[in-house]
């Protein structure tokens, strides 16, 4: 038997893919493509690729890596000068202190200097706990946890979330701990903060105003 040329085999397979196939190679290329531009626009404003814990992997997470306008800087308090009371000296001459007599001392305005100047006192942050293992939705019928009990890492990473509508909520340290209970979650609120002070602070106001829920 002669020998199959190139062209023949070439045929052959061509005949052997079908169009569907042919179509679902197109669509992978396509979707590989589209992908590497999405990073390259992303990369350009300040973010970076994480792959997502919640898909093994296969999918892609954007982080920010610049601060945000609205992150919170921590608070400054401006405490107005102390005004003093007492009457502007008049001309009319004092008669000198008898022999022998301390004379009365005036009154200064330290003490209520001291007063305003002193800072408003911090809230403390609880222990670090572990929130309810799993990602199921726990639905909003579900009491949010207390603030004491709210707070899910330590002062290691470099920047701290507070979630208030997620499948959980609290303080987490770091993107990574955060993300898989934010992404992809309808209507999931939470807010980014350089410290956990300020992290905590904030779940604290949110839980008292009573706008803490699980998605």
């Amino acid at each position: 038997m002669a020998k199959e040329s190139a062209a023949e085999r070439i045929a052959t397979l061509s005949r052997a893919t079908s169009p569907a196939m042919i179509q679902l190679l197109g669509n992978l290329i396509k979707a590989i493509d589209d992908r590497h531009l999405t990073l390259d626009d992303y990369l350009q404003v300040g973010t970076a690729p994480v792959c997502c814990d919640m898909c093994n992997g296969t999918g892609i997470v954007m982080v920010p890596t610049v601060a945000s306008d609205d992150e919170d800087d921590g608070v400054t308090t401006n405490v107005p000068p102390a005004t003093s009371n007492t009457p502007a000296p008049s001309n009319a001459t004092v008669a000198p202190p008898a022999p022998g007599v301390t004379p009365p001392t005036a009154p200064t305005a330290s003490s209520s200097q001291d007063a305003q100047a002193a800072p408003a006192p911090t809230v403390v942050i609880p222990p670090a706990t572990y929130p309810i293992p799993g990602f199921q939705s726990l639905g909003p019928n579900v009491a949010p946890p207390a603030p004491e009990s709210a707070v899910y890492t330590g002062e290691g990473p470099d920047c701290f979330f507070t979630v208030t509508r997620g499948i959980r909520l609290g303080v987490f340290g770091g993107w990574m701990d955060t993300s898989p209970y934010v992404t992809g979650v309808p209507a999931a609120s939470y807010s980014r903060h350089r410290t956990l002070q300020s992290a905590y602070e904030a779940y604290v106001k949110a839980h008292g105003r009573g706008i803490v829920r699980y998605a």
